[in-house]
Formats: structure tokens, C-alpha cells, sequence
């Protein structure tokens, strides 16, 4: 018995452009001081296994290199082009090539459903007056800002006109070459999933999205639904100064590190707030900044925090009164089983109390006027396993 081996259609190299970009343009910021819309489009692409990008530019200014800096550091390759001509010379005869317009922003999750169907197409919207941002095509069809071309119409594109932009000389060749449409339903743009930035109003509207999505990943109820609404106002301030992100981080790991300190001279309490603190500051840290983005620089603010925390408690509860051995035995349970949830598949609402390090801070500060430290950490341990096996249990029993 023999198997047939399926292999999947190579991706296509993705062309991005910022060569009419200006003030209100796709180079613009959709965070104060923070990334460019270009950079959200690069991320979305990515997420789509996407990994080799040609940026048309007239220049090429700084924030753009370092954008291309951060991207070849995730392992990807961009390369800036002109013209035509260097179009061509960086794609291969086979290979296929994906156009963004420009400041045309697409979800990941309709990229992925839209490439899901292989084949060359010009993705399209209506000709609806809610849709009149989009680049139209003929009377009743406007384009998505999406497309996927092949050699033929790669090859015939000639010297593109001044003031015309190689991804709409590459549309209008490809409908010459009558490459097939697919329509993107009216539902997505309501949705938010495909957004034409035209304005400084539309960056405003695609930033708070932005925010609110980073802010649901916050697993946590305390980080999700009470830090959430205040984090989601402070980043834009944060964002305000090129340095401001690195400034939170190395506030946030000082924070961390004076909860360390009370700890160690048995001050429970303060300990306790300003652990509450560092996690708040560290949740504005997390939203404020893009992990698909990061350069490297900030990647050790969230171990160093949770190490200097985790270290915390342990040398809270050593300096309790309680018995050494056994105090440090508790708190370790306690931070294990608060480590063990992170990394488990729970139920959305086990995940809300066990994946909340805030929470694990409030119930040490409402605890410890009432018994030892090592005495609350022992009961909230059994919780967290009570939660854990509660979770587990009732998941197995639905599957």
C-alpha cells in the first residue's frame, strides 16, 4: 500500500508599498510613537506564514529600515524596490506574488480564509458608497486590497506612469489578463477584519482595535476585566516617546525588584502592593508593545518580572515566622501551580482565576491581616488544585 504525498502550494512573496505615503498614509503612525500601519500588514502576513516582503518606496527613511531590521530578525527577508524592473528581478520564475495595497489593513484570519482556495485572484467589495475608500475597479466592483498575481501578469507589466503606484499598474494588467475575483463579504469590513486607512480618524479606529486585542490576551479576570479599561488608556502615553516603552519596562523590573526587597525584610504587606503594581505596569507593558515586532531589546522585561515576583514570595513566606522549611515549601506549590496553569488548556472560566497572578496578590494582601503568610499561601494553594482538577475533570467529561 503506497502513500501519496500532498505537498502544499509554496507561498506567494508578499508586496507591501509606501511610495504615496505621507502624513495620513500607510507610513503614518497607528500608535503614537509606536508602529506603523505597514508594520500591522507585515505582522498579519506573517501570521499567515508569509516570510519574504518587497516594500515599494520612493525613499527609504529611517523608521522604515528599522522596521526592515526588526522583520530580517524574526527571520524573514525584505528587500525595498523602485520600479518594475526590480520586481521583476526579485521574484522567481514560479513563484507567485501577494499584494497589500497600501494602507489596506486584513485580519490574519481573513488572509488565511481568503489564500485557503489556491489560484490566482483579485479579491473585491462592492461598489457601495460605505466602501468608496477602496480603489475602484468598474462601476459596481472596488478592490479588497488584496490580490495574488503569476508570472504572466508579473511579466507584462511595463514602465509604470508617474504618480501611479506598481500595485495599481499590477491590478489594472491583471484584469487585462482577466484573473478571476473573489468577493470578500460586506460582514468583514463591519467587523473591523479589512480596513482602509485613509485618515487619521480610521488610524484612531484601527489602534483602539489593536489595543483591544492585545489587552484579550491577558488570560487573567483581575489583568482582563479590571486593569484592561485603565491599560488600554495609559498605552497612547506610553507610546508618546520613542524610549517610553523601554522606559515602562525597566520601571516595571524595578517595581518588581523593590516587592523583592520588602519581602526579604519580612514587610508583607507593601511587598504585596507592590507586586500588584509591577503586574499592572507589566500588563500595560504587554499591551503597549508587539511581540511579532520586537526586536529583541524587550524580550527579557516578562521573565526577569515573574522571577523577581516568584522570588518574592518565596523569601515573604521564609521570613513569616513560620516554620523555613515549611513556608518555602507552600509558596513554591502555590508559584508552581500558578506556573502550571499558564502553561495547561483550561476552560475560560478556570483560566480567569488560576491564570490571574494579580488575583494571587490580592487574596496575600486581604489574607495576611488574618493569619500567617505561609498559612494563606497553603490555602490558596488547595484552591488552585481544587480549580485545577475541577477544570480538567469537567473538559474530560465534555470530550
Amino acid at each position: 500500500m503506497s502513500t501519496t504525498l500532498v505537498s502544499r502550494p509554496a507561498l506567494p512573496v508578499a508586496l507591501l508599498s509606501t511610495a504615496t505615503a505621507d502624513t495620513g498614509g500607510s507610513i503614518s503612525l497607528a500608535i503614537d510613537g509606536g508602529e506603523t500601519i505597514l508594520a500591522h500588514q507585515i505582522v498579519a502576513l506573517r501570521h499567515v506564514g508569509i516570510t519574504r516582503f518587497l516594500i515599494e518606496v520612493d525613499t527609504v527613511p529611517g523608521v522604515l529600515i528599522a522596521l526592515a531590521d526588526k522583520i530580517r530578525d524574526k527571520g524573514c527577508s525584505v528587500d525595498f524596490i523602485r520600479s518594475a524592473h526590480d520586481l521583476q528581478n526579485k521574484l522567481g520564475l514560479d513563484e507567485t506574488l501577494l499584494v497589500n495595497e497600501e494602507g489596506v489593513f486584513i485580519a490574519p484570519e481573513l488572509i488565511s480564509s481568503i489564500l485557503s482556495k489556491p489560484g490566482l485572484f483579485i479579491a473585491t467589495v462592492d461598489g457601495r458608497d460605505e466602501n468608496a475608500n477602496f480603489e475602484r475597479m468598474d462601476l459596481n466592483t472596488r478592490w479588497a486590497g488584496l490580490a495574488v498575481f503569476g508570472k504572466e501578469t508579473i511579466a507584462g507589466l511595463g514602465s509604470v506612469p508617474d504618480g501611479w503606484s506598481i500595485s495599481s499598474s499590477l491590478l489594472r494588467q491583471a484584469m487585462q489578463d482577466e484573473v478571476s475575483m473573489r468577493a470578500v463579504k460586506q460582514t468583514h469590513i463591519q467587523q473591523g477584519d479589512l480596513r482602509k486607512i485613509s485618515s487619521s480618524a480610521d488610524i484612531e479606529i484601527l489602534t483602539k482595535q489593536i489595543l483591544l486585542d492585545r489587552s484579550a490576551r491577558e488570560r487573567g479576570f483581575i489583568e482582563s476585566a479590571i486593569f484592561g479599561p485603565a491599560v488600554i488608556r495609559l498605552v497612547p502615553f506610553v507610546c508618546r516617546s520613542v524610549s517610553g516603552l523601554a522606559l515602562l519596562g525597566g520601571a516595571t523590573v524595578m517595581t518588581a525588584a523593590v516587592s523583592l526587597g520588602f519581602a526579604a525584610l519580612g514587610w508583607t504587606g507593601i511587598a504585596s502592593a507592590s507586586a500588584l503594581a509591577a503586574i499592572f505596569m507589566n500588563s500595560v507593558f504587554a499591551v503597549a508593545h508587539d511581540p511579532d515586532l520586537d526586536g529583541g531589546a524587550t524580550r527579557w522585561v516578562g521573565p526577569v518580572i515573574w522571577s523577581l515576583l516568584a522570588i518574592a514570595v518565596l523569601m515573604a513566606v521564609r521570613n513569616s515566622g513560620y516554620q523555613i522549611v515549611d513556608g518555602i515549601f507552600s509558596g513554591a506549590i502555590m508559584v508552581g501551580l500558578a506556573l502550571l496553569s499558564r502553561q495547561l488548556r483550561l476552560p475560560e472560566w478556570a483560566e480567569k482565576i488560576l491564570v490571574s497572578p494579580a488575583l494571587i496578590a490580592i487574596l496575600i494582601l486581604f489574607l495576611t491581616p488574618f493569619s500567617n503568610l505561609a498559612q494563606a499561601t497553603k490555602w490558596i494553594s488547595l484552591v488552585q488544585l481544587f480549580l485545577l482538577i475541577t477544570a480538567k475533570w469537567s473538559h474530560k467529561s465534555r470530550s
